[in-house]
């Protein structure tokens, strides 16, 4: 008599589907380490605007204007203020939120939208609906008081 030592049709569907589910978490984890990647990087970009700005305000006694488009840092204006001195070149955002900046008198801020989480600031509201977002977004921004 002879016997197969082969694996039956059953065996092999069962290891298929424990593979595609494992491949499954393994693509969620790395889908949310990308995402985590992409807001630290905002965050330690807006900390450079915003420390290149301070120091532009402890040189000069003043911070630049507020930029006429939206309060976009991609602002000519503001780049014109701060770069090379200040910083090398301006970042741009890498996703499809920008960065923000606004000079409020007594203090200044930066911000963009950085997965719905509040930012560190000390004003408040600000951070919740700052650049012009949509009422009751959740912006993390910078603030610096003059």
């Amino acid at each position: 008599m002879t016997t197969n030592r082969g694996f039956t049709l059953i065996e092999l569907l069962v290891v298929i589907a424990i593979i595609g589910v494992l491949s499954s978490v393994v693509l969620a984890s790395l889908t949310t380490a990308r995402t985590r990647a992409t807001e630290a990087k905002k965050k330690a970009e807006l900390r450079q605007i915003a420390l290149a700005l301070n120091n532009y305000y402890l040189a000069t006694g003043s911070v630049p204007s507020n930029p006429t488009t939206n309060w976009n840092v991609a602002d000519p204006t503001l780049s014109a203020a701060l770069e090379p001195t200040y910083m090398g070149s301006i970042p741009s955002s890498p996703d499809q939120y920008p960065y923000y900046y606004y000079d409020y008198g007594t203090y200044f801020l930066v911000a963009s939208y950085i997965g719905d989480t509040y930012g560190p600031g000390t004003q408040g509201w600000h951070c919740s609906n700052a650049a012009g977002g949509v009422s009751g977004s959740r912006y993390w921004c910078l603030e610096y008081t003059k």
